[in-house]
């Protein structure tokens, strides 16, 4: 039996999250940036805080259209 044609459709976003700091990262152990939020462990050892950033991405107008979007034949 023959395979059925497939189309892949992709939109692409590209939105920024910001966070506003008291504290400069540079004085941080380690740091790092994952489902749209800030951990940092500011000592060698410490535990982490996670910060929520100040303007999230998710909540901009623009997350509705995206930058991109392509249709391609998908095998």
């Amino acid at each position: 039996m023959p395979k059925k044609q497939q189309w892949l459709v992709k939109a692409t976003y590209q939105e920024a999250s910001e966070w506003v700091l008291d504290r400069d990262l540079d004085d941080a152990h380690y740091w790092y940036v994952k489902w749209d939020r800030l951990e940092v462990q500011w000592e060698e050892g410490g535990s982490f805080e996670t910060i929520y950033p100040d303007y999230p991405a998710s909540d901009n107008f623009d997350f509705k259209r995206p930058e991109d979007v392509s249709v391609e034949e998908y095998e």
